[in-house]
């Protein structure tokens, strides 16, 4: 994208990354720039997406075309 570089994971965690990078020097870098920031970074951004998709605002917008309600709790 306009010479950039992203990774998109899984869970869409999409972080933006050095084109230049090979992938050996990605890996390091990723880990070098995540690893272990606010309690795990990669497990809570994916924690975060899973909730919003499952039961906060991206739930609701989801099932408000099917009608029903997102699960509580």
């Amino acid at each position: 994208m306009d010479g950039a570089k992203f990774v998109v994971f899984g869970c869409m965690f999409t972080p933006r990354v050095d084109p230049e990078l090979t992938e050996a020097e990605l890996a390091d870098a990723l880990e070098r720039e995540h690893k272990d920031r606010a309690g795990g970074y990669f497990q809570g951004m994916c924690d975060r997406l899973h909730l919003y998709v499952t039961k906060g605002e991206g739930a609701r917008a989801l099932l408000r075309t099917e009608g029903a309600e997102p699960p509580s709790g």
